[in-house]
């Protein structure tokens, strides 16, 4: 929303989630204007997790583009088959329809839905 910043992602520990969120806070002038979009999902991963998750997110955005036709202004990331969903979306009923595609898609086992 106007005046508003949205700082999603995927990040390891709390510390980090932390970091983030203040540095988005001193950026925008103040924590009121920052909105929490970070999920945190401890541990790496290996090289073929990475590979999966990318084909994930690859498939996600093809849905969120031909059922919704939003996948362009919806942020997505995929880390360890957990799916994140960021950013504005203005057309009524597209958060929870957005879950529901995501958790269509094969592989993703949990939906973080940020948007706002």
């Amino acid at each position: 929303r106007k005046g508003k910043v949205l700082v999603g992602g995927f990040v390891d520990d709390a510390a980090a989630q932390a970091a983030a969120l203040a540095a988005a806070g001193k950026a925008a002038g103040g924590s009121a204007n920052v909105i929490d979009g970070i999920v945190v999902v401890p541990g790496g991963r290996t090289p073929g997790q990475t590979l999966d998750d990318t084909t994930m997110q690859g498939k996600l955005k093809a849905a969120l583009v031909d059922k919704l036709g939003q996948g362009l202004t919806i942020n997505t990331d995929v880390r360890r088959g957990e799916a994140l969903l960021s950013g504005f979306v203005n057309i009524e009923g597209s958060k929870a329809k957005a879950t529901e595609i995501a958790k269509g898609v094969p592989g993703i086992t949990k939906v973080h839905n940020k948007l706002v």
